[in-house]
């Protein structure tokens, strides 16, 4: 509550216990967050979820894009995702690198192993998926590929994340003009997306650009504010988006 905290810190604390980060600037916004949180911690229907990344023949790397706490045990990436209420979605982008081909073809990329407690019983359970994809060779043209645009506006969403970290970075070492520099990125790599983006979305991104540019201007007149607002702010794009079922 107020301003007199080390917004990073909390933010770790907050990642690695796949936990979720608010701004409270006064003691009323804070009883009203914690009071939202108490509810939905208790509304969860599936505890300690872990989502398991293990690689197959065809890709050589993984990626996540969002800020969920992970970690990397040889081949395999490990997510932790914290606790769902039932029905509830969260977006997650994981980006892989197939191994290079001379025939195109469908490579099995990846098996996603979900792992998690089921709340009404204290049972645990296993989900196994696997991930294929059409790769294509070496010779390939972009004009060949087909592009998914609503995987690609995810993608844009969580980049545009990443800059909006770095502002954050910025400002905390009073680095004001590079802050606003990464703020605007952040805005362009939304726009760019723009005449593709997917319908569902749509909302969702122009509401971002709109917080974007109040950012910009905000930061000129209190940075410290601003930080702050950055860290929870990011900590709802890209861990928490869907958080409240759909």
């Amino acid at each position: 509550m107020g301003l007199g905290y080390d917004e990073s810190i909390l933010s770790a604390i907050a990642k690695q216990g796949a936990g979720n980060e608010h701004f409270a600037e006064n003691a009323d916004s804070a009883a009203g967050l914690i009071a939202q949180e108490c509810g939905e911690l208790l509304s969860q229907a599936f505890l300690s979820c872990r989502l398991k990344v293990k690689l197959a023949t065809g890709a050589r790397k993984v990626t996540l894009r969002n800020e969920f706490s992970h970690r990397r045990v040889g081949d395999e990436l490990q997510i932790d995702l914290g606790g769902f209420q039932a029905e509830q979605m969260r977006a997650l982008v994981l980006q892989f690198r197939p191994k290079p081909t001379q025939r195109a073809g469908r490579r099995k990329l990846a098996t996603l192993e979900f792992e998690y407690v089921q709340a009404s019983d204290l049972s645990e359970h296993t989900i196994t998926h696997n991930v294929w994809a059409e790769v294509a060779d070496s010779g390939s043209v972009e004009t060949d590929i087909q592009v998914d645009w609503n995987v690609m506006t995810e993608v844009a969403i969580q980049r545009a994340q990443a800059r909006k970290r770095q502002a954050m970075e910025r400002l905390m070492i009073g680095d004001v003009e590079r802050a606003i520099r990464r703020l605007r990125g952040a805005i362009e790599i939304l726009t760019d997306v723009g005449p593709h983006m997917a319908a569902d979305k749509r909302q969702e991104v122009i509401a971002e650009i709109t917080a974007l540019r109040e950012l910009c201007d905000e930061v000129r007149v209190d940075r410290n504010r601003s930080s702050k607002m950055m860290s929870a702010s990011l900590a709802s794009m890209s861990r928490g988006r869907g958080r409240r079922g759909a």
